[in-house]
């Protein structure tokens, strides 16, 4: 599956929530469910994990994109990436790349898959 750029650079297409919502995986949700709330020390039930991606303005997402700062920051400048803003790497991206390797467990911070998608794209005329 092709990429699927977030707001803040992660890729959509390899997101478990995405995944389970596209193939309607009941058991991927439930064993996603469990994995966020161990990472976030809160329950998750696994009717939240249904997302068509951040880029989608309409269909289903997760409850955090409705407060998500990087997705409200990026709606407000009318971009689809952080990778188009000016302001790159500002602090609340840097904040969301720490939260991206530390809680979510996605990777070192100096080596961040999330990073390297958005910086691809800033590479790109």
């Amino acid at each position: 599956m092709a990429k699927k750029i977030a707001c803040c650079g992660v890729d959509c297409a390899a997101c478990d929530a995405y995944i389970a919502s596209r193939t309607n995986n009941d058991a991927m949700r439930r064993s996603t469910a469990a994995r966020w709330s161990r990472q976030h020390g809160v329950p998750v039930e696994a009717d939240y994990i249904n997302c068509d991606g951040c880029q989608q303005t309409a269909g289903k997402h997760l409850e955090y994109c409705a407060v998500c700062g990087i997705r409200t920051c990026c709606a407000e400048k009318h971009i689809a990436t952080c990778a188009e803003c000016g302001e790159y790497v500002c602090p609340r991206l840097q904040r969301g790349f720490e939260f991206l390797s530390g809680v979510l467990e996605m990777g070192p911070l100096d080596d961040l898959e999330a990073r390297k998608n958005l910086e691809a794209l800033r590479r790109k005329p």
